[in-house]
């Protein structure tokens, strides 16, 4: 595979923000910003999603053994920060050119040893999917094609999927990743979703990963968008099971209420109810108040 100049290359700019401390420059490689949404904010503004980048990042300054599940990685601007903040990262997309521009990143980085990257889309079941992807050239709004989130698509972004190619991914559960030796590395963990509508599939393929790590997963940052009625119950009713509740990602993480999810913001924290006290909520509201069978796992490094 050659890295050589898989696109243009970028520094993330932290200069100016109010979080520079928690997230220096991060060095990546992205799309051709012409044709690429998010490569062209970047090259824009030199970030992207900068207060959720920053959410983050306050979180495992807050946590020195905390670890990053990159779900829906794109070009990497979670996970290369991540690493840059020095901890372990599993970074997973199912665009294959996403996985190339993470590989050259990790490489120039030099975070081989802390990131790991996976080219596989996550669901509930095992077997090839429908990777449905937009305009030629443009890989923000690739999605798995399933639960009609192709036809909400299409209806709310008009021409943007004419004549783009839709390839067949190997999917693969969460639950998979208990076979990988990266865990054994991960004593706290966070996830980050970001699969544009196939969220619930994700976390349906959960179930053991859940059982098994459920002491070790902090938190869970995951998009609202897209679910149907059915969805997000499945969502709520596997999140209560496991004992979590919804907050907002940004600002002081308010408490969000279960039956008023059509007034939740893009992007919900999931935290754990580890007690009466809620120690695990406090701690992440202290941190981000400073912010604003074994299956094919196509193991890339």
């Amino acid at each position: 595979m050659d890295h050589s100049h898989p696109g243009s290359f970028y520094t993330i700019d932290r200069t100016g923000s109010s979080q520079a401390h928690l997230r220096p420059s991060v060095n990546l490689f992205v799309h051709n910003p012409e044709y690429d949404a998010i490569s062209g904010t970047i090259k824009q503004r030199r970030s992207f999603e900068s207060e959720n980048v920053d959410a983050v990042m306050s979180m495992l300054r807050k946590d020195q053994q905390l670890s990053l599940i990159d779900i829906g990685a794109n070009v990497g601007i979670y996970a290369l920060s991540a690493a840059l903040f020095g901890r372990q990262v599993i970074a997973i997309d199912a665009a294959m050119e996403n996985i190339q521009h993470i590989c050259a990143s990790v490489e120039y980085g030099h975070f081989s040893n802390r990131v790991a990257i996976i080219y596989n889309a996550l669901s509930d079941s095992h077997g090839k999917v429908d990777f449905k992807h937009g305009i030629k050239g443009d890989f923000g709004l690739g999605h798995v094609n399933a639960d009609s989130i192709s036809s909400k698509m299409e209806t709310k972004f008009k021409n943007y999927f004419d004549n783009g190619r839709t390839d067949a991914v190997e999917a693969v559960k969460l639950d998979d990743l208990l076979s990988l030796p990266h865990l054994a590395f991960m004593k706290n963990i966070l996830i980050k979703m970001d699969v544009e509508g196939h969220e619930h599939r994700v976390l349906l393929g959960a179930k053991q990963f859940m059982k098994q790590k459920i002491k070790s997963v902090r938190g869970i940052v995951m998009e609202w968008q897209w679910f149907s009625d059915e969805a997000e119950n499945t969502i709520r009713n596997l999140m209560a099971g496991w004992n979590f509740a919804p907050y907002k990602l940004s600002g002081m993480t308010e408490p969000l209420k279960l039956n008023q999810t059509m007034h939740w913001p893009n992007d919900v924290l999931w935290l754990p109810k580890y007690s009466a006290k809620n120690k695990v909520v406090k701690y992440h509201r202290s941190a981000l108040k400073t912010s604003r069978q074994q299956r094919k796992i196509s193991l890339i490094k």
